[in-house]
């Protein structure tokens, strides 16, 4: 739901706490208000010989060795600082000073006890029964790693201190069990594997592994995750007189890999996912294709004035505010939803299988809750709304980022017409939630544009017959989202035609294609032209025609490659303009493409005032040829007119081969398309290879 389900609510927020504790020098101990322990330090962990996980949730009373009496505990707590003599786990008697503070965590007020040892420890655990090799021993009580001695029957004869506080046994429990009977796994592979590494080593000498990550089952706690190996021991005369088995504990490596994982994947202050979690989920949703037959949707839920709360109560009322708000919706959502805090006062929910009419069902339930919520401050109990947006995910949205965006424009026109409300985004709704869309889509290109998330693929246009034309490529803007995924270009240009960036764009366009060919050189030989859309604001931009001329000539870039693609809308828009840069650009080689053609009423009557080289067949016409006369007709039209005024034609939308067919007996010189070939990235353009098409 909220929280990640591998990791179990409290676990989440003790992580904090340890991660935090293991950076503190000296043994600490932290412990909850029932005065049980909550995490102790790895030092501490040492000091008492007292496994980390065996620790946590013990009374803190056990390891002062006091009657366990909440009383008695209470009262030693009650003191900043005391001095107590107490027993390690192994046994030994430690003289020290403890020294109490409370500290406010996630979980509350709790007690955080440092220690500091003031004597020389007396040891009182039972000693090895061994003296001939005791400074060996000795020695081994020192290595980080257990290990565990045996002869060579296989029977422990010394466990070094790691491996008792590992096992959480003493010596007296240790000394005399067999090694296979003493050290059993979760996975029976595991033990036939430690069965046959203690026979073979014994046997035969050498070195044998136990898988890492084999979960060792212990004595009190369920079990812990080792990496092991068994090595043979060898006397003087090089015969084998035991083994030693030696275990890492990878406890520890796995909770901080957790740790970190939950850290990136989730918002500190209420445990729940974060918006890089959330996106994550949601694009791996759109890529299942939903989770049911039925939609999938998305509620974005932000707080009205939020601001107020903690200019007014402090940033601790509002930290303490959200927690409890998120508990509450926690509780309103059902149990495959996820919730997440998407930053500031802002939280998401992502409804799997949940259509538009549900989702506004849930929006609802969710809002009146939040007119409901009280928050006890001091004196007071403050009240929040909410304004919520609503978005059904359909075809069109290609990725979280259409998604969010979405909802993010339903939510800004429920802010706007006065908040307290909800919204339901609408694809071919009003005008309203169309702009407020492109607004943030808007935001979204210039952010692009100055981190350089802004990228060049590439569809080759290849000709029909190859004996009367080279081939060629039209280069293809896209954007990449916060996750590095790919936006089609449809989703965020015509944002861009609205708030006049496509100058921005273009520009880009031209200074990144000069930029591969003067990075990757020999890029462009194996192609004929290399296709650049510019649009009607860049045609009308003052100055544009001199930056187009001042980075051919600086640069080096051969014009002759270029072939810019105007659409007709475009050149009717600034027609003299559009003539100008045409006569200026092709008198230094440049070729121009009129794209679209046809889509306009009055196509073909452009045609003589405009010095093009190339007539774009609409797509529309195109991909319905083959079931439409009227298009095939129109197809056919357009390729007559382009070989009476000497002007080569290019059908775009080919989708298979029976389309390319049709266009080779139209007359159609180049085709593009998914049939011949999907965009892919202009880096890789030297490797492609053109098909021979068989019309």
């Amino acid at each position: 739901m909220a929280f990640d389900a591998s990791i179990p609510v409290p676990e989440c927020r003790e992580a904090f706490a340890r991660s935090i504790l293991d950076q503190i020098t000296g043994p600490h101990i932290l412990l909850d208000q029932g005065m049980r322990i909550v995490a102790l330090n790895a030092a501490a962990s040492r000091l008492f010989a007292w496994h980390q996980a065996d620790a946590e949730g013990e009374p803190f009373s056990h390891l002062l060795g006091i009657a366990d009496s909440e009383q008695a505990t209470r009262s030693l707590l009650s003191q900043t600082s005391w001095r107590a003599e107490v027993r390690s786990r192994s046994g030994v008697c430690i003289a020290a000073e403890f020294s109490r503070s409370v500290v406010q965590s996630t979980l509350g007020l709790q007690y955080l006890v440092a220690v500091r040892e003031l004597a020389t420890r007396q040891a009182t655990a039972e000693p090895w029964p061994v003296s001939d090799d005791s400074a060996e021993k000795t020695t081994l009580d020192a290595v980080a790693d257990a290990v565990l001695l045996t002869d060579n029957k296989g029977v422990v004869t010394f466990g070094n201190r790691s491996a008792r506080l590992l096992l959480g046994r003493s010596v007296a429990d240790l000394h005399g069990q067999r090694l296979t009977e003493l050290l059993r796994f979760r996975n029976p592979h595991h033990n036939e594997q430690l069965d046959a590494a203690a026979y073979q080593v014994l046997e035969s000498g050498g070195t044998l592994h136990i898988n890492e990550s084999a979960e060792l089952l212990r004595r009190k706690t369920d079990s812990v995750c080792i990496d092991g190996k068994m090595v043979a021991l060898t006397n003087q005369h090089g015969e084998i007189t035991g083994g030693a088995f030696i275990m890492r504990d990878l406890s520890t490596e796995q909770r901080m890999q957790a740790l970190l994982s939950f850290k990136s994947s989730h918002d500190e202050l209420t445990g729940l996912i974060n918006r890089r979690e959330f996106e994550h989920r949601l694009h791996e949703l759109i890529l299942r294709g939903g989770s049911t037959k039925d939609p999938d949707s998305v509620l974005i839920i932000d707080l009205d004035r939020f601001k107020l709360v903690n200019d007014s109560h402090g940033h601790i009322a509002g930290d303490l505010l959200l927690r409890q708000f998120a508990e509450t919706l926690l509780t309103l959502i059902r149990g495959n939803d996820t919730l997440a805090r998407m930053g500031g006062d802002r939280f998401s929910v992502l409804l799997p299988g949940c259509g538009c009419e549900s989702a506004q069902t849930m929006a609802d339930t969710l809002h009146r809750a939040a007119a409901a919520f009280r928050f006890p401050w001091e004196d007071k109990h403050i009240r929040i709304s909410v304004s919520i947006g609503v978005v059904t995910i359909d075809q069109e949205m290609f990725g979280p980022g259409d998604v969010v965006t979405a909802a993010d424009a339903a939510l800004l026109v429920a802010k706007e017409n006065g908040r307290n409300r909800i919204v339901v985004y609408e694809a071919q709704g009003s005008e309203e939630q169309r702009r407020r869309g492109e607004v943030l889509w808007a935001n979204r290109i210039r952010d692009a544009l100055d981190s350089d998330r802004l990228l060049l693929h590439c569809q080759p246009i290849v000709p029909l017959d190859r004996s009367a034309g080279e081939w060629g490529c039209e280069v293809l803007v896209r954007m990449l989202d916060d996750r590095d995924e790919l936006i089609p270009p449809m989703a965020f240009i015509p944002a861009a035609e609205r708030y006049d960036l496509m100058p921005l764009v273009d520009r880009w366009v031209i200074q990144s294609v000069i930029r591969h060919w003067q990075t990757q050189p020999g890029i462009f030989d194996r192609i004929e032209k290399c296709n650049i859309n510019l649009s009607g604001q860049s045609l009308a931009q003052e100055g544009f025609l001199e930056f187009v001329l001042s980075e051919f000539e600086e640069s080096g870039f051969p014009p002759a490659m270029a072939c810019f693609e105007i659409t007709e809308t475009a050149v009717v828009a600034d027609m003299k303009n559009a003539q100008r840069l045409i006569r200026e650009l092709s008198a230094r080689g440049c070729r121009f493409a009129l794209d679209d053609f046809g889509s306009g009423l009055s196509s073909f009557a452009y045609l003589k005032h405009l010095a093009v080289d190339f007539l774009k067949i609409d797509g529309s016409f195109v991909r319905d040829m083959l079931n439409e006369p009227m298009d095939a007709a129109m197809v056919r039209a357009i390729a007559d007119i382009g070989r009476t005024l000497g002007l080569e034609t290019i059908a775009e939308f080919v989708e298979n081969d029976a389309v390319v067919a049709e266009l080779s007996r139209a007359g159609v010189d180049y085709v593009q398309g998914f049939g011949v070939a999907r965009p892919f990235p202009l880096s890789e353009l030297p490797d492609y290879l053109p098909p021979q098409l068989t019309p």
